[in-house]
């Protein structure tokens, strides 16, 4: 059996939104490569004692990885059982993900660019 007669016809999609979150995940490292940097904050410390904002781009990051291995899981499954289904099922199969993707890089870009005293 080929595997293309197994996966739903949109599920191009799907791998497009993967493709997308890479993406997104690799920009994130390079926002804290970039800080690490910029606030001279040496590795292996997670977080500067002295660098409120740097803490702050570390966090979105580090939120972000937290969640995305449950959310790869989630989405495949979401994307092959509910896609044949109903017309809502596969929007929201398309749709969700990827607006998450794009609200976690608008909190990320967010966090990153404001220069102000932050809660971390």
């Amino acid at each position: 059996m080929d595997l293309l007669e197994i996966l739903p016809s949109s599920f191009g999609y799907v791998i497009l939104t993967f493709l997308y979150s890479w993406i997104m995940l690799s920009y994130l490292g390079v926002k804290v490569g970039a800080a690490r940097k910029k606030y001279d904050v040496k590795y292996p410390t997670m977080y500067s004692d002295k660098e409120q904002v740097f803490n702050c781009i570390q966090r979105a990051q580090q939120n972000t990885l937290e969640v995305y291995p449950q959310w790869l899981v989630f989405q495949t499954i979401a994307a092959l059982v509910y896609p044949g289904r109903r017309a809502w099922c596969l929007r929201l199969a398309q749709q969700e993900p990827l607006s998450w993707l794009l609200l976690e890089h608008e909190r990320e870009h967010g966090r990153g660019e404001v220069e102000l005293e932050c809660v971390s």
